[in-house]
């Protein structure tokens, strides 16, 4: 509270903070400019859109990620291996919704603009695994605990997510696309999205 109360009456400390925050600002405008724009000029402002705006804050998420790899140099604080868990739900996800068109949007925006941000997101999702591998000096993969369990080696955690999503994808998915194999990825893409 302190530092909002000395933003508000400080001309100095404002213009110190949005020096420091310059690019943020920039970044979350430019985004939120690209929601408007494609809701109002290539959506048909559907319902189905939801699916488009979660593609497009995704995809976001994972280029403030990367302009955090360029400014910082640095791997600190990030997943590696819920990088690996995504970049295995874009593949999945990219099997069904870029040869089948039951799992796109019904709006306009399905027509090519969310497989265009899902294909972004996976390319920026893989560039994050290569700058980790890149500072694997700053990398500390014992503080990675995503997946640590009491009995199982740390290197095997997300597997104990893969496998029963996949299950669980086989044995219950929808069939839009009237095909087992792509509404098994969509479905698997789904759930392990959900805990990844």
């Amino acid at each position: 509270m302190e530092t909002v109360r000395r933003l508000i009456n400080e001309p100095s400390a404002r213009v110190a903070f949005f020096e420091k925050q310059k690019l943020n600002i920039i970044f979350y405008t430019v985004g939120f400019a690209f929601v408007l724009f494609v809701y109002h000029m290539l959506s048909d402002g559907d319902f189905s859109f939801l699916l488009t705006l979660g593609g497009i804050v995704r995809m976001f998420g994972f280029g403030i990620l990367m302009v955090k790899f360029y400014v910082q140099k640095s791997a600190t604080g990030i997943s590696l291996k819920t990088l690996e868990l995504y970049s295995l739900v874009f593949v999945a996800r990219l099997c069904s919704i870029l040869f089948y068109q039951g799992y796109l949007p019904y709006d306009s925006s399905g027509d090519w603009l969310y497989q265009t941000v899902e294909v972004i997101s996976l390319l920026l999702c893989v560039a994050a695994i290569v700058y980790v591998l890149v500072y694997s000096d700053s990398y500390v993969a014992a503080e990675d605990a995503f997946g640590n369990f009491k009995y199982i080696p740390s290197q095997l955690g997300p597997i104990i997510l893969v496998v029963p999503c996949f299950i669980l994808a086989l044995l219950f998915h929808p069939t839009l696309n009237k095909n087992k194999l792509t509404d098994t990825a969509w479905t698997f893409a789904a759930y392990l999205e959900t805990v990844a």
